[in-house]
């Protein structure tokens, strides 16, 4: 097969150097502020083979401010970095603002923009361009982009637009562009995990590394476990690892969770992880998840009042086994008028009578149906009068 392979001294002055930058003003979103970034050049890749470029210089921690400063390289000249936070139009080369302003950018090709693959990716419409070429390109036609954009990998993983090009490697990539790319991430993963777009490349990389490397990025979350459930972005990603990652090397995952089942079940982004260690851990594996489940037990009925913790309960109700299940229900037995008439309880109920067993179901239903006058002027208890088919 083909080698292809670019060095900087063949390729224009402009892939070689600081790209110029900006920062919107756009809006938030969640609260998420959006940054355009275009990061530095090339390193030396040459003779067709990966020839890693040295990432030290990318090693300084990434700035997970929400509306904060992307990272930047310490290699980054004062002009460039000036450029990236005015206030002003993105600079862009003459290659660039052609594919913007043609109506028919079908004619491009990736051969036609060698040596902006960088500056492409972190555009709107150039990643979205690179993004569907990869997924039908040949392996040389990924090798010739990737050889590109590799040193400037970690900052493109931070970027609004260029963090889709690298899932897209992830995706699409042959093994060793996948392997490097996990290379790169790790001593990061930390950073990436709360940043609002290197959560989505880490996540898509426990998709498909391989799991000693999985290993490796997941032992960086040790001891900033709870950190990352309580943020917006790395919540996200400890669900992921919940979802990916074999269980002998996320069980100190459910450790931390140690008398702090409570507190987590009722925080927006707690109460989903530990959902997902409901759904993928078992005893079986060797997750000690019992002390999780007498925890809730413990509070079940603050949980089933609580607008995140009556999703905690929903879900063992749905997917728990028969005894987690009945110790749920008989706890609320006697209750079930009033909690049917409250917001957030009655859709508690609602799961009892719809996945408890028939004994259950009867209890729920012959306890509200003692109440007619509840059952006629309360809709949601109404509701749940009618026992399933």
């Amino acid at each position: 097969m083909e080698q292809i392979a670019y060095h900087p001294a063949n390729l224009p002055s402009y892939a070689t150097n600081s790209h110029m930058m900006y920062s919107p003003s756009g809006p938030q979103y969640d609260p998420r502020s959006e940054v355009e970034y275009y990061p530095a050049g090339l390193g030396n890749i040459s003779g067709g083979a990966y020839h890693v470029p040295d990432q030290s210089h990318h090693a300084q921690s990434l700035k997970h401010e929400y509306g904060g400063y992307p990272y930047v390289p310490e290699n980054y000249s004062s002009n460039t970095y000036r450029n990236q936070f005015s206030r002003g139009p993105p600079m862009r080369s003459s290659l660039l603002e052609e594919f913007r302003n043609s109506k028919n950018n079908k004619k491009f090709e990736l051969k036609d923009i060698v040596g902006h693959f960088v500056e492409f990716s972190g555009d709107q419409h150039g990643s979205r361009f690179i993004q569907q070429k990869l997924e039908i390109s040949s392996v040389n036609e990924k090798q010739m982009v990737f050889n590109e954009i590799y040193p400037s990998a970690l900052s493109l993983m931070v970027d609004v637009f260029g963090n889709y090009v690298i899932q897209k490697f992830f995706e699409y990539g042959i093994a060793e562009q996948k392997r490097l790319l996990g290379e790169i991430l790790e001593g990061h993963v930390l950073e990436m995990s709360l940043q609002m777009y290197g959560c989505r490349v880490i996540q898509k990389a426990l998709e498909v590394i391989s799991p000693e490397q999985q290993s490796r990025l997941v032992k960086e979350l040790k001891g900033h476990v709870m950190k990352c459930i309580k943020d917006q972005n790395g919540n996200h990603v400890i669900q992921k690892v919940i979802e990916r990652v074999s269980p002998p090397y996320t069980q100190f995952i459910v450790e931390t969770f140690h008398n702090k089942v409570f507190q987590l079940a009722i925080h927006p982004y707690g109460c989903r992880v530990i959902q997902r260690i409901l759904e993928h851990y078992s005893a079986r594996d060797g997750v000690p998840i019992a002390p999780i489940l007498s925890e809730l037990q413990r509070c079940m009925m603050n949980l089933v009042h609580d607008q995140y913790g009556n999703y905690v309960v929903q879900h063992i109700l749905e997917h728990g086994t028969a005894t987690d299940k009945h110790e749920i229900i008989k706890q609320l037995k006697g209750k079930m008028v009033s909690l049917s008439q409250h917001k957030f309880a009655s859709n508690v109920i609602e799961k009892c009578v719809q996945f408890g067993s028939h004994e259950h179901r009867q209890w729920v239903i012959e306890e509200i149906c003692r109440e007619p006058t509840y059952v006629e002027s309360v809709g949601l208890s109404a509701r749940v009068c009618s026992e399933p088919k």
